[in-house]
């Protein structure tokens, strides 16, 4: 923030000079001294303090999925600053953006958040059947051969004949899509 320059005349008329102009290069109270350049008045000082800048601090959002819907980026930080970001986090294409939030007013800095957006992963299964009314099935895996966890909707059932459509859903947030088999 840039500062005021101090006056060359006092709020009472008398005009003179200040030994320096203020800085802002650091934290602190700084003690000015004006003088009066005739007359009868006497020197004057003032007292200009400087506070130390606020880091706007957040909690960090994503990795995102492409085509997810991600969270809103705050207009506060969780340590009070309130400001604008310079744009809404887009998933619409894989890798990492910056996003740079400018404080509205204050001793506050600008702050970034890299939010990171991933292809989206399909986990892939080895197939198993086909089986026959009333023999023992496989378990189906709660990992894939790609490393994705998550469950199915049901397990393999061989009371009847017929094809049945089984879904996995995984439990990572990096993977959006489901595996469905038909036995």
């Amino acid at each position: 923030m840039t500062p005021a320059t101090l006056p060359t005349t006092s709020t009472n008329g008398v005009s003179g000079t200040w030994d320096a102009a203020i800085s802002t290069a650091s934290a602190g109270t700084t003690t000015y001294t004006f003088t009066p350049t005739g007359g009868c008045a006497t020197t004057a000082t003032m007292d200009v303090v400087v506070n130390s800048p606020v880091v706007p601090t957040f909690t960090q959002l994503g990795p995102y999925c492409i085509g997810a819907t991600p969270a809103t980026l705050p207009t506060t930080s969780t340590n009070g600053v309130s400001g604008t970001w310079d744009a809404a986090i887009s998933t619409a294409s894989a890798g990492t953006t910056t996003y740079t939030f400018t404080p509205t007013g204050g001793c506050a800095t600008t702050a970034t958040m890299d939010v990171v957006v991933s292809s989206s992963i399909t986990p892939t299964f080895t197939q198993v059947g086909p089986y026959c009314v009333g023999d023992t099935p496989a378990t189906l895996p709660t990992t894939s051969t790609n490393g994705v966890n998550g469950i199915w909707d049901a397990a393999i059932s061989t009371a009847s004949a017929g094809t049945t459509t089984y879904t996995f859903t995984p439990s990572g947030s990096m993977v959006q899509q489901q595996q469905r088999w038909m036995l």
